[in-house]
């Protein structure tokens, strides 16, 4: 699934490069509304964090089971499942696009260590899902505890971005 997530991913980015000129005057017009959209987006994953460390791990799991027979059918997945995610398009031309703009400045190896640099992280953070996917239950209170930190991040990153874009003033150290 990661591999087609890539296969997905990686000529998405490399377009969103060769466009990022121009993709960047739209966004600077539209900063003050991106910023709130995506804070927004962030603001609703921090309550997610928050109600996943309250009812604790496997509570209500609706997750549907996917099992594919093949490999060839976990990539289709990945593929599919990375194309039509409007989170993860959206994330790229607003969060992810200071990324884009400054491997542009610096064809081609600025898009090459820049890609390469992201990546690695996807295949890590999804192999970590995929391993402790049946080990969370076991340690119940430590994955609560995580899920109240992430949200707490999350909600402070959003606050952080929302007063940055309105008010001029950083909220965050970073």
């Amino acid at each position: 699934m990661a591999l087609g997530h890539m296969a997905f991913e990686l000529p998405f980015v490399f377009l969103l490069l060769k466009a990022s000129s121009s993709i960047e005057l739209y966004i600077k017009r539209l900063y003050r509304p991106l910023t709130t959209a995506i804070s927004l987006f962030i603001l609703y994953f921090s309550i997610l964090s928050f109600e996943a460390a309250a009812r604790g791990p496997g509570a209500g799991n609706s997750a549907i089971p996917l099992e594919p027979s093949s490999y060839a059918t976990a990539f289709v997945i990945g593929v599919v499942l990375t194309g039509f995610n409007a989170h993860f398009l959206l994330w790229w031309v607003s969060v992810g696009f200071p990324l884009i703009t400054g491997a542009a400045r610096s064809p081609p190896l600025g898009a090459l260590v820049m890609y390469a640099s992201h990546v690695w992280m996807d295949f890590a953070w999804l192999a970590l899902l995929a391993g402790m996917g049946d080990v969370a239950s076991t340690f119940a209170p430590a994955y609560r505890a995580l899920m109240a930190l992430v949200g707490l991040m999350l909600l402070l990153f959003a606050f952080d971005l929302l007063a940055r874009a309105w008010l001029g003033k950083r909220l965050l150290p970073l």
